[in-house]
């Protein structure tokens, strides 16, 4: 009889011990589902790095389409202040060339203001393309000399006889205001700018400065640059790419490194867009360049005054004409004038 009460009461205390640990285990379990405890922090190390494990294929295994979505938007994203008036002159040096129909298509497509360099002897092997040029409004024509020095920059400059020939052969192709970029120098000559290329020795800029000056008292404009998206000459490869481009584009303008507050001057070269590539190149950088506040315009907006425009005088026709030889026409030089109106200058179109 003791021995049989001994084991109920046994069963019992057991039956009571495992109903007390029952509810307090479903009172624990309650209480971190009330707390929603991140998984992780109760799992061993090695299941921590399964679960990480797992996620990370799962992002792998996003579609390609997807990503490159992603990646689209990022492209026109940089961080800068697009509050404050941001100028860009977009130039473009050493046309018409094999790569100036991208740079034509992407501009027309784009619907932003350029100016265009051109040189005088290629607009003379592409007249197609030199017409195509000025039918379009939203671009400004000027003056990049006629041989571009030949590549052989210190032969040309230190000659003022044949500085003076080339741009005059060139500005009677273009026609009009006497907008000028020198061949392979970094100078400007404007009413308020007053710049010489810094990489030149101070020997060779006496030597050089007065055909600078020279060409001003004729009535040129020179406009130089602020900054260059340079470029492999053998490939025509960029050396930047267009998203980096945009960021020293930026830093420059926050450090005031240019010749006119608010205003900037961009050189890029036509050879550098050439095939598909260069397209997608170029609407990249003037998408980025939009999307960061960026406004665009000809270089006849950048001063407040106009350069001489290339004119020739007109002769009174005479019945003994033929009988007398006359000298050539005299080129009639106008000072700089300010500005009274926005229209453009009338472009020469090549026949």
């Amino acid at each position: 009889m003791i021995i049989f009460t001994k084991r109920i009461l046994c069963i019992s205390l057991l039956y009571t011990a495992t109903c007390t640990f029952s509810m307090a285990s479903s009172y624990a379990i309650s209480e971190v589902e009330s707390q929603r405890i991140n998984p992780l922090d109760i799992m061993s190390g090695r299941e921590i790095r399964s679960v990480k494990k797992k996620r990370s294929l799962q992002r792998k295994s996003i579609p390609e389409a997807k990503k490159r979505r992603d990646i689209d938007r990022k492209t026109y994203k940089v961080k800068v202040d697009r509050n404050r008036k941001k100028i860009l002159y977009l130039t473009f040096d050493d046309g018409p060339l094999t790569g100036t129909e991208n740079v034509l298509r992407v501009l027309r497509e784009e619907g932003v203001d350029a100016t265009m360099f051109f040189i005088g002897k290629h607009i003379q092997k592409r007249k197609r393309l030199y017409n195509r040029a000025v039918s379009m409004s939203n671009l400004l024509i000027a003056n990049h000399t006629y041989s571009h020095a030949n590549g052989k920059y210190t032969r040309y400059y230190s000659n003022m006889t044949r500085v003076l020939n080339d741009i005059n052969r060139a500005q009677i192709l273009i026609g009009g205001a006497k907008y000028l970029r020198l061949a392979g120098r970094n100078v400007w000559r404007l009413p308020y700018v007053y710049r010489n290329d810094h990489a030149l020795s101070k020997s060779r800029r006496k030597i050089e400065i007065p055909k600078y000056e020279a060409l001003v008292s004729r009535g040129y404009q020179i406009y130089g640059w602020d900054i260059e998206w340079q470029f492999d000459h053998a490939t025509g490869k960029p050396a930047y790419s267009a998203e980096r481009m945009v960021t020293r584009i930026e830093n420059r303008y926050n450090k005031k490194r240019m010749a006119r507050s608010g205003k900037m001057i961009l050189l890029a070269h036509d050879y550098m867009f050439r095939g598909p590539s260069g397209i997608t190149k170029l609407r990249e950088l003037i998408r980025t360049l939009k999307y960061n506040g960026w406004e665009f315009a000809t270089i006849d907006d950048y001063s407040s005054s106009t350069p001489a425009v290339f004119v020739k005088r007109k002769r009174n026709h005479h019945p003994f004409d033929q009988f007398h030889s006359r000298k050539q026409k005299k080129v009639i030089h106008i000072a700089w004038t300010k500005k009274q109106d926005t229209t453009r200058s009338n472009k020469v179109k090549i026949q």
